[in-house]
C-alpha cells in the first residue's frame, strides 16, 4: 500500500463596497481592510473546494486511512 499526497484547496469570496477615488485606491483600501482583520472570510463565505493528487509520499508517515472514513 502506498502513501499519496493529496490537496484540498478552498475557496472563499466576498464581495465588499469600498468608497475611493479610483479603483486602485479602492483595492488598496480592501488589502489594508483585509491585512487588518477588518474584512473577515468565514465558513459562509465558502465558493468552492478542489482536491488534487501531488504524488506518492512514501517517505512520510500517513495522517489518514479509509478505515478513519
Amino acid at each position: 500500500m502506498n502513501n499519496y499526497l493529496i490537496e484540498i484547496e478552498e475557496t472563499l469570496s466576498k464581495s465588499v463596497s469600498i468608497r475611493a477615488k479610483s479603483k486602485e485606491e479602492a483595492l488598496k483600501i480592501a488589502d489594508i481592510l483585509y491585512d487588518n482583520e477588518e474584512i473577515v472570510l468565514d465558513d459562509t463565505n465558502f465558493v468552492d473546494h478542489e482536491i488534487k493528487y501531488i504524488m506518492i509520499d512514501n517517505e512520510n508517515d500517513y495522517d489518514y486511512t479509509e478505515e478513519d472514513i
